[in-house]
């Protein structure tokens, strides 16, 4: 993505939350959609003003986070688990019954985890399909299925522990 484009980008994103946010807060929100994020493994060096850069997508998170959920609820894959995404949080219980909780962080709770983009923790049926897919057939078919699924939308996840996954852009 070009520097003007990336710039128009982040104007609109500042935009639409000055709005909604008091005089104080502005500074901090205008900050915050500024972080980027480099991937050293990638081949990107950190730090310059011309090193390559992937701007955070809110509308991507969303629609990853939504077709996660989407996959794990046709598989009854939730429960025990959280999508972390855009400052919020799908939260199944044991149940599987699903709240939203607004205003929290993932790196609030998952060492490995990423604010800027989705990352979820798990225990259930989720847990089992991460931590066993090599040894059960039918967990690598549902693990597969994962992989394929943000393939589509040019992402791949890695696990930070046994518990919790965090998505990347490729």
């Amino acid at each position: 993505m070009d520097k003007k484009r990336l710039k128009k980008e982040q104007k609109k994103v500042y935009k639409k939350e000055q709005k909604k946010d008091t005089k104080g807060q502005k500074k901090e929100k205008k900050d915050k959609i500024k972080k980027t994020i480099y991937f050293p493994c990638l081949g990107y060096n950190m730090g310059g003003e011309n090193d390559m850069q992937i701007q955070h997508d809110a509308k991507m998170n969303k629609r990853i986070a939504n077709a996660i959920e989407r996959w794990g609820m046709k598989n009854s894959l939730l429960t025990d688990s959280r999508i972390y995404f855009n400052g919020m949080a799908y939260c199944y219980n044991s149940n599987g019954e699903k709240r939203i909780i607004e205003d929290i962080e993932a790196e609030d709770y998952l060492e490995y985890g990423d604010n800027r983009l989705v990352s979820m923790s798990f225990e259930g049926g989720l847990g089992d399909v991460m931590r066993e897919h090599w040894c059960v057939p039918a967990y690598e078919v549902l693990w597969n299925e994962l992989w394929n699924l943000l393939s589509d939308f040019g992402h791949y996840f890695e696990l930070g522990n046994h518990w919790n996954l965090t998505v990347y852009p490729v």
